[in-house]
């Protein structure tokens, strides 16, 4: 008999304080394409049918077709939202058959970190040779070198919406089931 509010998933049945992952990475990948003149953009994308997944994977393929960039599947990797694939996923576009990457978006900041660390052991410089993204922004971000481009997940923000959230409905206001927060791209070395 009490307001229960999911942060960051979306459960039917509570109230939800969300991030809208289709649209979390479009600032980066249009910084890719519009600035800096990239049309060859890989994607390294979490594990299959997980929504956050899915829905930053719809977000690449979308602007993609927006600039009119054909989308070749060979350029999308999925990976498992941790440090495990980077490796694998960097080798699998290296031994391809396409054309190498001018960029790489990863899904988050540990397969980016990894992403980085494979290109380097492969003897690639980021961003001079290839440049790379994540999101979430995780303390490690910063401190990488180069630093990672990212978006900002607006934890604290997200934590004081939920507790509002609770406080709204116990005081009978009419409260939404859902709060989208605002993320916010930050550019550093990596691009």
């Amino acid at each position: 008999h009490c307001p229960v509010v999911s942060v960051r998933k979306k459960i039917d049945e509570y109230y939800n304080v969300l991030i809208d992952n289709n649209k979390v990475l479009e600032e980066i990948i249009r910084h890719f394409i519009v600035d800096h003149k990239m049309t060859r953009l890989n994607f390294l994308a979490g594990p299959k049918g997980i929504s956050d997944s899915e829905e930053r994977l719809d977000c690449y393929k979308r602007i993609l077709k927006e600039y009119n960039i054909p989308i070749e599947e060979e350029r999308i990797y999925y990976g498992d939202f941790w440090k495990d694939k980077g490796m694998d996923a960097v080798e699998y576009w290296l031994s391809g058959s396409l054309e190498l990457p001018q960029a790489i978006i990863c899904a988050n900041d540990y397969m980016a970190i990894t992403v980085i660390q494979a290109l380097e052991q492969h003897g690639f410089s980021v961003p001079d040779d290839i440049a790379v993204s994540g999101c979430d922004d995780i303390i490690n971000a910063a401190e990488f070198s180069p630093a990672l481009t990212t978006a900002l997940m607006p934890v604290e923000k997200m934590g004081m919406e939920a507790v509002d959230k609770i406080d709204r409905v116990n005081r009978g206001l009419k409260e939404t089931q859902d709060t989208i927060v605002e993320t916010k791209t930050i550019y550093r070395e990596s691009c």
